[in-house]
Formats: structure tokens, sequence, C-alpha cells
């Protein structure tokens, strides 16, 4: 397989340092290779989603699909629990301050 346009110039740098034996962490690869070629489209479709999401049945059904299109964004747990507390139903958010 040979890599050609965008994917060929960006990793450059990575197989430079790899050729000269010099560190690479596999985390920063990762995550740049995420911000250089992800669907940001899709991602903002998923943020959209995450932000109009609200319980309307169950808390098991409601945990369930906001944990499924939370997993997909990939955000920090603070925003998401923040997010997820603020659009339960009242007397469940109630529950959850006495708790």
């Amino acid at each position: 397989m040979f890599m050609t346009d965008g994917v060929k110039t960006w990793s450059q740098l990575y197989l430079t340092k790899v050729f000269n034996g010099e560190p690479v962490v596999f985390s920063d690869f990762i995550n740049d290779l995420k911000s250089s070629f992800f669907d940001h489209n899709r991602q903002h479709c998923t943020k959209v989603a995450l932000k109009k999401l609200c319980q309307t049945g169950t808390a098991s059904a409601y945990t369930q699909d906001f944990n499924f299109k939370a997993h997909t964004f990939g955000w920090a747990n603070a925003p998401l629990m923040s997010l997820y507390q603020h659009e339960l139903k009242e007397n469940i958010q109630l529950a959850l301050i006495k708790g």
C-alpha cells in the first residue's frame, strides 16, 4: 500500500522521526491522525444530536441512547455528565440532587 496526497504529506513528520530513531508517542500520533482525517461533519452531527437528546421515556432508555451517542463523540466526562443530568426529567434531577 502506498500513501498519496494528503496522507503522504501528513505522515512525513512521523516517518522522519521513526527513520531517525526519535520517539513517537502513539497517543499523539492517533490524536493527530483523528484531527486530520476524522469526519468532522459526523462529529458535528453527533454534537447536535447529544444537545437535542432529552429523556422522554425511562431513565434507562435515555442513558443507553446518551451513552451510545457520547461514545461516538469523545467528549471528556465532566461536560458529558453535566449535559446528561440537565436533560433528565425534572423529578429524576431532583432525586439526584437529594441522593
